[in-house]
């Protein structure tokens, strides 16, 4: 049997002053950091029982690689299955 989706979802400031250093440098900076940091410390806990997705966005509208990733997988059981 499969193992049920936790998803969590985030906006992280990628004009905050904490984040300006990464952000000013790469885009999804912020993102992907708020990334790694969901998974590995707040939810790795339950990752062996549940297939965890950490869904983080920037307020300047870039997203982390799971979401990007998440979305895909979205986009193309939609497209195959018609739901």
């Amino acid at each position: 049997m499969g193992r049920a989706l936790v998803w969590d979802a985030t906006c992280v400031d990628a004009l905050a002053a904490s984040n300006l250093p990464s952000t000013s440098q790469k885009a999804a900076a912020a993102a992907e950091s708020a990334q790694m940091l969901k998974a590995r410390l707040k939810y790795s806990v339950i990752c062996n029982s549940y297939v965890f997705a950490a869904l983080v966005l920037e307020t300047l509208g870039t997203w982390s690689s799971d979401t990007k990733s998440f979305i895909n997988v979205g986009v193309i059981t939609q497209t195959c299955t018609g739901t």
